[in-house]
């Protein structure tokens, strides 16, 4: 009860944005493509079953994390602070950022400059 929010990240960039971004080296995407496949399929697979159920992801998470928070708590929080999809979204801003303070050497113009191609088979890319 004594913990609120202060800002979120739809604030600060005016927009959604990612909140993990998954990668690899061109190298071992281009050497295994079947692997590469296979693992965005289920990807795509689990994000479609946290929006079909997102009372039953949360009994999932629940039981293979061994958390104790209420099962109903956990869905509100899912259901209420997260959107769960594949599309890239808010990164180029948060690249930007990074180049602003000197993490990335280059600043990207567009999120095709840190992208791999695959990528935009995603809408929101």
């Amino acid at each position: 009860p004594a913990v609120h929010e202060v800002t979120n990240s739809t604030e600060i960039l005016g927009k959604p944005a990612s909140f993990n971004i998954l990668g690899t080296p061109t190298r071992f995407y281009e050497a295994n493509p079947t692997l590469v496949r296979a693992f965005l399929a289920a990807l795509e697979e689990a994000t479609a079953s946290v929006n079909a159920d997102g009372h039953g992801a949360a009994e999932t998470y629940a039981r293979l994390a061994n958390d104790k928070t209420p099962v109903a708590e956990l869905a509100g929080v899912m259901a209420n602070a997260m959107t769960y999809t594949l599309d890239l979204q808010g990164s180029l801003q948060i690249a930007a950022f990074m180049a602003s303070v000197g993490v990335l050497k280059h600043t990207p113009v567009a999120w095709t400059d840190y992208m791999h191609p695959s990528a935009r088979a995603y809408a929101g890319s």
